[in-house]
């Protein structure tokens, strides 16, 4: 089969309908504008459009990926083509298929290649070898696959961002749910949302810090405000140096304010000698006036939450992406570890 079809296969199809099924695959840690993402863990999704010749769309559809040991990109983008395979053998009748030519469209190199007998799949055989069964029991007159470049899969890969991002965004409400529960653990903050696995981009973490701030002063919690400033002080690490719109305080601001929540958390426990001991050696830090907590985590919630908010604007897409993409997100927000299509 031919990787893409030309001008004279075009030609020659005279009263065949066109049918094309562009795929795509995302796999990454989130977005986070300024701020290092190599220690967050990544997310996965896909999705996939069927689409007419004359660029009407049918449907579009997206799902997450969980992940396992070993997961590429090119795992997920699969995972995007079997997506759009899977449906086409579902939705679309067989006398349906007979008389349709489909095209089908990735940016995924490897992907096509594969399927185009390229390249050989070898750690994807499996994957291969589900789509290869799809391509045989799908019916259609003619099957072929196309590279195209990212700019020309806008509709698929601003789906899968989206994706993403709606994850990222449940883990923040499972956050704020958790911190207002009176058992909430400063461990679980710092080990599970916070920790190596963590996928809450650091523009976003000020507004947590302060809410369990609260409780655990509430509690007396001197351990917990003491582990605190020291999960603070590691996040303070990724912060950038310059100010930005998406945050309020600087680097040294950040540093400052951790040391003092450790004092306040060994004063609280008791622990004077350590107490003291981090007031001597960080006494430049710690006096400064520009550490002051209420020009830190202080003032209006809301206005913190946005302004704590640095995810990246998605590229700016036509009318009709946007549609099509928040579609398709609405019936993911109702529950996300489902596949989702949308139909016309």
């Amino acid at each position: 089969m031919s990787a893409c079809m030309n001008t004279a296969t075009l030609s020659q199809i005279g009263s065949l309908v066109l049918l094309i099924l562009r795929f795509d695959g995302s796999l990454r840690p989130p977005r986070d504008s300024g701020f290092p993402t190599e220690k967050l863990s990544r997310l996965a999704s896909s999705a996939a459009a069927i689409i007419r010749d004359d660029s009407s769309i049918i449907a579009v559809g997206g799902k997450t990926i969980p992940l396992y040991p070993g997961i590429t990109s090119a795992d997920v983008e699969f995972e995007g083509l079997l997506m759009g395979l899977d449906y086409l053998s579902t939705e679309f009748e067989e006398n349906e298929r007979k008389d349709e030519v489909l095209t089908i469209e990735g940016d995924c190199k490897a992907v096509i290649d594969q399927m185009n007998g390229i390249a050989k799949a070898r750690k994807l055989a499996t994957k291969y070898q589900a789509a290869n069964s799809f391509r045989k029991q799908l019916g259609f007159t003619e099957i072929n696959f196309c590279h195209i470049p990212r700019r020309m899969n806008t509709l698929c890969d601003s789906v899968c961002e989206e994706v993403i991002n709606l994850l990222v965004d449940r883990n923040f409400r499972q956050l704020r749910t958790d911190l207002q529960e009176s058992r909430f653990s400063i461990d679980k903050l710092v080990n599970v949302y916070f920790g190596d696995c963590s996928i809450i981009p650091y523009s976003r973490r000020l507004l947590a810090y302060m809410e369990a701030l609260k409780s655990a002063r509430l509690l007396e919690d001197g351990f917990g405000i003491q582990r605190l400033g020291e999960q603070l002080q590691q996040d303070s690490k990724a912060w950038p140096d310059h100010d930005g719109n998406y945050t309020k305080p600087s680097k040294q601001s950040l540093k400052g304010l951790a040391l003092r929540l450790q004092i306040e958390g060994l004063d609280l426990q008791g622990d004077t000698k350590n107490a003291f001991k981090l007031r001597r050696k960080h006494r430049f830090i710690h006096e400064q006036p520009w550490v002051a907590e209420k020009d830190l985590l202080g003032g209006n919630k809301a206005d913190l939450e946005n302004s704590c908010d640095g995810r990246l604007e998605t590229l700016q897409h036509s009318n009709l992406v946007n549609e099509w993409k928040q579609r398709v997100c609405e019936e993911l927000t109702r529950d996300i570890e489902r596949k989702v299509w949308i139909n016309l």
